[in-house]
């Protein structure tokens, strides 16, 4: 399950670390958006052992409208 809240001008995303998934962003929806990994420098991702949660800080310059959470097959 993929949670977000915003902080400040910066929004949190959350999932469980044994869910096996990464973070992707786009710019755009529909046939012409282009998925690609979230690990710009404006991204922050952090692993978190005592709650078992993986967190990734996106902030405004990323340049990417819409996320999505892909889960390993």
């Amino acid at each position: 399950k993929l949670n977000a809240q915003k902080v400040g001008s910066n929004i949190v995303f959350s999932w469980p670390a044994q869910a096996g998934a990464y973070l992707m962003s786009s710019p755009t929806l529909g046939p012409i958006a282009v998925w690609s990994l979230a690990t710009t420098a404006q991204w922050k991702l952090v692993g978190d052992p005592s709650t078992g949660t993986v967190q990734v800080t996106a902030s405004p310059q990323t340049g990417a409208n819409f996320f999505r959470l892909q889960q390993f097959p």
